[in-house]
């Protein structure tokens, strides 16, 4: 009965790693997401709605997902807001 048990409780810890697993990979980046992106928003704004960014260079921002084939990318203006957006594989 013991031995049981225990088969259970692993496999369900088994279970729940798999999704905890499975969960953090759910890295989504959507076309809604892109077109609520507008010019002027501020950098704080853009990542409240994507999260913080994969790469951050000199005002361009990169965030990638599904294995870097879905892109988005904002450039920021001289004061930090949105100047420009691109999406590739939305």
């Amino acid at each position: 009965m013991r031995a049981n048990v225990r088969r259970l409780f692993r496999a369900l810890l088994l279970i729940v790693l798999a999704g905890l697993l499975l969960a953090g990979c759910s890295n989504r980046l959507t076309r809604d997401q892109f077109e609520r992106i507008q010019p002027g928003m501020t950098r704080a704004e853009v990542e409240a709605l994507l999260g913080p960014p994969h790469r951050s260079y000199q005002g361009i921002l990169t965030w990638t997902a599904n294995h870097e084939r879905t892109v988005i990318t904002v450039v920021l203006d001289d004061q930090g807001r949105v100047d420009s957006k691109s999406a590739d594989g939305l």
